[in-house]
């Protein structure tokens, strides 16, 4: 399939364009200033040199935990289940990348990695880029050749791509991606296990604009080396931010999104809180992301990030017991919207073919997962989503209280979408049955 298809920048691969193509902060915040983490007297505010610098006492500091010490079920309780950004210290200290990620040359000498997979990257400052198709390996003799100039490979699908094997320079931290399989692989939830896998290595000065993850997932974003700046909102705020702006509230890219709606906020505008009133009522958290640490985006959490350096990042986007309603609600809008349209619209058959082609899976895969996805919610799945979660923490009292703690919380949001969700998967179910049944008559 075309490499168009999947990647996302900062969206989606959407079934729309597939019809078309038919606990607290940290002591690194200073306590005059919500932007950055450094003590008084130490070193001047990075944020001067940013020109019509934003009034601080307009963002909260983004908080600041410490990997070595946080517990799972602290995790859970004040920062999955609230949705609530945070950056994460001292993860990934013996991982491998940490050595090895240091420049765009240690991914072009990589025997592991497909050169030739096409990728879509930004060529210019933020703000002014341009689109530019191209090859991991061109994008990467780019980034070497010419380091001061803005330049950004930015959602490289690397597991899709065929460079899994990158994935031996690390392991995933335990506060993330703990799901079963029907999950991670679902393609209608985003096939997390294979689509939702990036890398983004790119000069300083480039950024990724405001938007929202694809599928309403969370996501987990280790700065390999480099600084990046964040502006996350907390994700009870979604509603709030995304008003009016028509699809891209749900992650799709820019081609894919409604001409008629109102864009996101631009969180680095200079003028953000006076061009866009509603920002004043949302809790934005401002902060700067280390070499090493890990930024947490929970679900519904609009955000924007630049490189204050040349970086090389890695994000893993999920769906596990934390999110999976906020996931389930946005595949119903999918299914409602996208795909029983395109269904009614198509034969089984060429439905079936059109996407599997443009998600790239086959006919049967997409086929069964689509027959079985009525049941994806049932109490036998979600008792296993709930289980296989609440293993990131110590077997014993904590692992029970974050498994009642899951299972409360997961119920109680599950009963706002649930209904619809079967709805709309039985009559994806029962065109597809009758389609298929009467075509091998």
């Amino acid at each position: 399939p075309s490499s168009l298809e999947h990647v996302q920048r900062p969206g989606r691969p959407s079934w729309r364009a597939a019809l078309l193509r038919h606990k607290e902060p940290g002591p690194r915040n200073c306590f005059h200033c919500s932007v950055c983490r450094f003590s008084i007297g130490n070193t001047p505010c990075w944020a001067e040199e940013f020109e019509g610098r934003m009034t601080a006492t307009e963002f909260l500091p983004l908080p600041v935990v410490d990997g070595k010490t946080l517990q799972y079920e602290d995790f859970l309780k004040t920062y999955a289940l609230p949705r609530q950004p945070c950056l994460i210290t001292n993860l990934g200290e013996n991982w491998p990348a940490l050595a090895k990620w240091t420049s765009a040359m240690y991914f072009l000498d990589h025997q592991g990695v497909n050169k030739d997979w096409e990728v879509s990257c930004s060529a210019g400052p933020a703000g002014a880029e341009a689109e530019v198709e191209t090859t991991v390996g061109e994008a990467l003799r780019t980034i070497g050749a010419n380091p001061s100039e803005p330049f950004y490979l930015n959602a490289w699908a690397y597991v899709r791509g065929g460079s899994e094997g990158l994935a031996e320079d690390f392991s995933v931290p335990k506060f993330f991606e703990r799901a079963p399989d029907f999950l991670s692989s679902n393609v209608v939830l985003g096939n997390s296990s294979i689509d939702m896998r990036w890398l983004y290595i790119g000069s300083k000065g480039t950024a990724s604009p405001t938007h929202v993850d694809t599928n309403l997932s969370s996501a987990w974003l280790w700065c390999a080396s480099g600084r990046k700046e964040w502006i996350c909102a907390s994700g009870e705020d979604y509603d709030l931010l995304t008003a009016g702006t028509g699809s891209a509230a749900h992650g799709y890219r820019s081609e894919d999104s409604d001409t008629d709606s109102d864009p996101l906020p631009d969180f680095f505008d200079p003028q953000l809180f006076a061009k866009w009133p509603k920002t004043r009522q949302a809790r934005l958290y401002r902060g700067v992301q280390e070499k090493g640490d890990v930024c947490f985006n929970p679900s519904r959490c609009v955000h924007a990030v630049r490189n204050l350096e040349a970086c090389v990042s890695l994000t893993h986007n999920f769906v596990d017991a934390t999110n999976l309603a906020d996931v389930a609600s946005d595949a119903t809008r999918s299914l409602r919207e996208e795909i029983l349209p395109m269904c009614r619209e198509m034969r089984p058959k060429s439905f079936l073919k059109h996407l599997s082609r443009s998600l790239g899976i086959s006919r049967a895969e997409l086929s069964q997962a689509l027959l079985d996805l009525p049941s994806l919610l049932s109490d036998e799945n979600v008792e296993e989503a709930v289980s296989c979660a609440a293993g990131g923490a110590e077997p014993g009292a904590e692992r029970e209280a974050c498994r009642a703690k899951l299972h409360a919380e997961l119920r109680r949001r599950l009963a706002k979408v649930k209904p619809a969700f079967e709805e709309a998967a039985a009559e994806l179910k029962e065109r597809l049955a009758a389609g298929l049944s009467s075509s091998k008559k």
